[in-house]
């Protein structure tokens, strides 16, 4: 998780374009998930989720969107 982490946050792509703010708490939920902590897993974890979920949302419904016309 977080070699996507990482990726996503230099790359500027997760399943879009990322925005500064995403991913800048990408980069460091990336970091907090490299050292193999469980206080830091949860708050890498819950920097990366939000991020991930919108992401994930906006690509289902334009994909519904494209799908669903003739």
């Amino acid at each position: 998780l977080s070699v996507l982490d990482l990726g996503a946050a230099l790359q500027g792509w997760l399943l879009g374009k990322t925005s500064i703010l995403e991913r800048a708490a990408l980069l460091i939920a990336a970091l907090l998930l490299i050292r193999p902590r469980l206080e830091m897993d949860v708050i890498g974890f819950a920097l990366f989720l939000p991020v991930f979920v919108k992401h994930l949302v906006i690509h289902l419904r334009a994909r519904r969107k494209t799908t669903s016309q003739p």
